[in-house]
């Protein structure tokens, strides 16, 4: 019983391995529109994905803008952040809030099943962004909910199917 639980816990990293590995792959430039499983972010002209990681609960992606980089990450297990934010952006049933030191951005939605009505989903920093008028040029480019239907250049896939995918 030891053996085949040390057997599935080797597989499984396998698994994961090769689903990192498979992530890092494809070319990623813009344009084109990114998804990931509650969030797309449309991709401008000169930007690419310089780093990827995906796992059973999210997915963390870096692009780089001219020569400065910001990063997405989504997340199903994110906790809520100790101070409220600054209210920033509305788009949908989601709200976008800024925190401070260092600059980032917290993306709030409601979530099926969720203990609370609205819960964070996704954060968005990086040098990038400083908090001033100039971010809204990045984050005005997120969308949110369920990506499934869309029609993405680019999809970077969490949970099983990540890990299991061929």
């Amino acid at each position: 019983m030891i053996i085949a639980g040390w057997l599935f816990a080797a597989l499984a990293l396998g698994s994961v391995q090769a689903a990192e590995t498979q992530a890092r792959e494809p070319e990623i430039r813009g344009p084109g529109l990114l998804c990931l499983q509650r969030i797309s972010f449309r991709l401008e002209e000169g930007e690419r994905v310089v780093d990827l990681g995906g796992g059973l609960h999210g997915a963390h992606i870096e692009i780089r803008r001219a020569g400065r980089p910001f990063s997405l990450m989504e997340n199903d297990i994110m906790l809520p952040p100790d101070e409220p934010g600054r209210k920033v952006f509305q788009s949908g049933e989601a709200t976008l809030y800024l925190y401070r030191n260092p600059t980032a951005y917290a993306v709030s939605a409601p979530v099926d099943g969720a203990d609370r009505p609205d819960r964070v989903i996704a954060w968005i920093g990086g040098r990038a962004l400083n908090g001033g008028h100039g971010d809204r040029a990045i984050y005005s480019r997120l969308s949110f909910g369920d990506t499934r239907s869309l029609a993405c250049d680019f999809r970077i896939g969490t949970g099983f199917d990540t890990l299991f995918s061929n």
